[in-house]
C-alpha cells in the first residue's frame, strides 16, 4: 500500500460509517481503493469538460467587495475579494476585454475557463464563479494564501526531498 493511501486511510478512519458524498474538495470517506478514485475522478472531469454538471451558484459584480491587488501578471490583475453576503474570502483574476481580443487570447481564455470549471481535485485551483462586465471578464476562484510553487522555488532555490515527494504526489494526482 503506497504512504499516500496509508496516510489516506488513517486520517478517514473516523468518517468510515458515512455515504460516499461527490467527489471534490471536501471529500470525507477514506479512498481505500485508488483505481476507484481515480476513475470516479476522472469521470467527474470528463462530465465537467462537457459541460453535463451545471453551474450551481451565481455571482455578479455588485456582490464582491475588491480588498486589495494581490498580484499583477501579463495578462491581468489578481485582487482579493469577499462575498459581501458571507464574508468569504476569494481570488478574482480580472482580465480586460479589449487586451483579450487585441492579443488574440480569447481561444486560451475559454479554454481556461472551460479547465477550471472542470477542476475539483484538491491541491489544484478551481473556478467558483465566473462573469463579465463592459470591460473586464472575472475568474473568482479559492483564495490559495500559500502562494503559487514557482514563487516558492524561488525563495527557497530547490526543494528538499519530502516537499518534492509532497508536490510530485499532488501533481501525479491530478494528471
Amino acid at each position: 500500500m503506497s504512504k499516500i493511501l496509508k496516510m489516506n486511510t488513517q486520517y478517514h478512519k473516523s468518517y468510515s460509517d458515512k455515504e460516499e458524498p461527490q467527489l471534490g474538495r471536501n471529500d470525507s470517506w477514506p479512498i481505500s481503493d485508488m483505481t476507484e478514485y481515480l476513475k470516479k475522478s476522472k469521470d467527474e472531469f470528463t462530465s465537467r469538460m462537457a459541460g453535463l454538471v451545471p453551474r450551481e451558484t451565481v455571482i455578479k459584480l455588485s456582490d464582491l467587495d475588491f480588498k486589495k491587488t494581490l498580484g499583477q501578471g501579463a495578462y491581468g490583475r489578481v485582487m482579493l475579494v469577499s462575498v459581501r453576503a458571507s464574508g468569504a474570502l476569494y481570488a478574482a483574476k480580472l482580465q480586460e476585454k479589449k487586451f483579450i481580443v487585441k492579443s488574440k487570447q480569447i481561444n486560451n481564455v475559454l479554454n481556461e475557463k472551460k479547465l477550471l470549471e472542470s477542476f475539483t481535485f484538491p491541491f489544484t485551483v478551481n473556478l467558483e464563479y465566473f462573469f463579465q462586465d463592459n470591460v473586464y471578464i472575472y475568474f473568482v476562484m479559492p483564495l490559495m494564501e500559500g502562494g503559487d510553487m514557482y514563487e516558492l522555488l524561488r525563495k527557497k532555490g530547490k526543494f528538499d526531498e519530502q516537499l518534492a515527494k509532497f508536490y510530485s504526489a499532488q501533481i501525479a494526482k491530478v494528471i
